[in-house]
C-alpha cells in the first residue's frame, strides 16, 4: 500500500474490534487516548458483538467526556441462528461490507489484524491511511508476516519486533513506531480471584496452549494435564487455551470435553481469558508456542515449562527464543521435575533481561505513546 496523504480535517479516524477477544485487549485504551488529544476527527469504534460493546463502555467510563462513538454490528441472521460452527465473532469481510460507507469516508483505519488491507482492497477501498497495531509480541514467523507491508505504519511494542520486521523484509524502522504494550493500560483487579476459582488456597499453575494444531500441544497433551493435576491435591490448574481454539474447534477437530472441578478452572474463552487475569493471577506458567509467554514476564519474571510436541529442534531457533525461559519437556511424566528446576533463578533473571527487549517502557503510558503517533503520523492537530 502506497504512503497516504495527510487526512483531511472532518474525517473519521475508524478503530475497528471486529475479532475476537483476544485482540480487543490490545487496543481497547488507545481511541479514547486518541480523543484526548485529536479534535478535528471524529473517533468512531467498531464493535463486532454486544460483548465488546460492554468491555468498551467500561473502559471509555474510565476517560470522562470523551467523545468517541462506538457502533455495534448486529451479526447475519446465519450467524445467530445457524452458527453450528460454533465461532466466537462473525467473518471479518461480513463485518466490512456492513461499514463499507463508512471506510469509504474514514481518513484512516487502525487495526490489529493482519489481513484488514488485504480485505479491505477486496471490497474496494483504498483511500484510508491503514495503522496496525500488534496483538502480542512474539517470537513465531507470524508476527512478521508479509501481510503487514501493506500497512502504511505499524505500532509495536518493542525493538525486538522492530527489529525481527526489518530483518523479515515487512517494514523497515522509518515505518514502525515503539510505543510498548497498551494492554498492560486496562488494569485488572483481580482480588479475592483466586478463592472464587478454587475451593483451597493452593499455589496455581496456569496452562495456556496455542490453537494452532501442527504447533501447539492441545491434541497430544491437553488431556494427560488434565489427569496429572487432578490427581495431585498440591496444586490448582488453570486451563485456558488460546480463545481461537474453540472458534476453530469444529474445522480441526478439537475435542472440548473438559469439566472444571476443586482445583481445575477450565475457561474456553471468557473475558478472564484474555484480559491478563490469569496471568496476573498465577505462580507457574506452563505453555507452547503462544506470545502469552511475554505477557506472563512482562507483569512479573516467574516459572515457566515449555511443552514440545511436535518433536521440533528448537535450539538456536529464533521462532522459539521464548523457550529460553524455562525447562522445555517432550514427557508429561517429568512435568513436576520441570516445575521445580523452573524457579531455578537464571532463568528468572533472563526473563527479566529480555522482556525489556519486547515491551518497551518510558514515563509515558503505552496508550498515550499510541496516540501521539497517531496523531503525528496522521499530521492532526490537537
Amino acid at each position: 500500500m502506497e504512503m497516504s496523504k495527510p487526512i483531511k480535517d472532518g474525517e473519521p479516524i475508524v478503530f475497528l474490534f471486529i475479532h475476537g477477544l483476544h485482540h480487543l485487549y490490545h487496543m481497547v485504551t488507545i481511541p479514547f487516548e486518541c480523543a484526548q488529544i485529536i479534535r478535528n476527527h471524529p473517533i468512531i469504534i467498531i464493535s463486532v458483538s454486544e460483548e465488546h460493546t460492554r468491555i468498551l463502555e467500561e473502559v471509555s467510563n474510565k476517560y470522562p467526556n470523551n467523545k468517541c462513538e462506538i457502533i455495534t454490528l448486529s451479526p447475519p441472521i446465519r450467524y445467530r441462528f445457524l452458527n453450528y460452527k460454533k465461532k466466537f465473532y462473525v467473518s471479518p469481510l461480513d463485518s466490512f461490507r456492513k461499514i463499507k460507507p463508512l471506510l469509504k469516508k474514514a481518513g484512516a483505519v487502525i487495526s490489529t489484524s493482519h489481513p484488514t488491507p488485504r480485505i479491505l482492497k477486496k471490497i474496494g477501498i483504498s483511500k484510508p491511511i491503514m495503522i496496525y497495531i500488534d496483538h502480542g509480541c512474539g517470537d513465531r514467523k507470524y508476527s512478521f508476516e508479509a501481510s503487514l507491508r501493506e500497512y502504511d505504519y505499524l505500532l509495536i511494542s518493542g525493538k525486538n519486533t522492530q527489529k525481527r520486521l526489518a530483518e523479515e523484509n515487512v517494514a523497515n524502522p522509518e515505518k514502525t513506531n515503539i510505543i510498548g504494550y497498551p494492554k498492560f493500560d486496562n488494569t485488572i483487579d483481580i482480588k479475592d480471584l483466586g478463592q472464587k476459582l478454587f475451593r483451597h488456597n493452593r499455589k496455581i499453575v496456569y496452562y495456556a496452549p496455542h490453537w494452532e494444531p501442527t504447533l501447539a500441544s492441545y491434541k497430544k497433551y491437553a488431556h494427560k494435564i488434565m489427569e496429572y493435576f487432578k490427581n495431585d491435591d498440591r496444586y490448582n490448574l488453570i486451563f485456558a487455551p488460546h480463545t481461537l481454539l474453540k472458534h476453530w474447534s469444529h474445522k480441526y477437530n478439537y475435542n472440548m470435553d473438559f469439566h472444571s472441578s476443586d482445583n481445575i478452572h477450565v475457561d474456553f474463552g471468557s473475558r478472564l481469558s484474555t484480559d491478563t487475569s490469569y496471568v496476573q493471577l498465577a505462580d507457574y506458567f506452563i505453555g507452547d508456542v503462544s506470545s502469552l509467554i511475554y505477557e506472563w514476564i512482562g507483569i512479573r519474571p516467574r516459572p515457566a515449562v515449555f511443552l514440545n510436541a511436535h518433536d521440533v529442534d528448537w535450539k538456536n531457533n529464533i521462532d522459539y527464543r521464548h523457550w529460553e525461559y524455562g525447562p522445555v519437556i517432550d514427557d508429561i511424566d517429568n512435568l513436576l521435575g520441570a516445575m521445580e528446576q523452573a524457579v531455578q533463578p537464571h532463568w528468572l533473571k533472563l526473563q527479566a533481561e529480555r522482556v525489556k527487549e519486547y515491551m518497551d517502557t518510558n514515563e509515558q503510558s503505552p496508550s498515550k505513546r499510541a496516540a501521539l503517533a497517531i496523531m503525528n503520523r496522521l499530521e492532526v492537530t490537537s
